[in-house]
């Protein structure tokens, strides 16, 4: 389970908590939430396997859920490139 936090809005966290009360029951995988999230920081895929220091392949397979959620100090980096915080659970 993943949960996003803007730290620069806190309009737009309020915003995410009414939209989740709204649709309490949307569920996304932990891939699809982190090609969301890079789509919408509009930062390319090989882009962020090499800031977070993977191979583009090993980001795809994650992206389509053909892996299980990485490693911590991967998914911290994500969070601080992708302006998020991610806590898995």
């Amino acid at each position: 389970i993943c949960i996003e936090k803007k730290f620069y809005s806190n309009m737009l966290y309020k915003e995410f908590i009414l939209k989740m009360k709204k649709h309490p029951l949307t569920v996304e995988t932990f891939g699809a939430y982190i090609r969301s999230l890079r789509i919408k920081n509009k930062i390319g895929q090989r882009e962020l396997a090499n800031l977070i220091g993977v191979a583009p392949s090993y980001l795809n397979d994650i992206e389509k859920n053909k892996r299980t959620a990485p490693r911590v100090d991967i998914i911290n980096k994500l969070s601080n490139i992708l302006k998020s915080f991610l806590i898995v659970i």
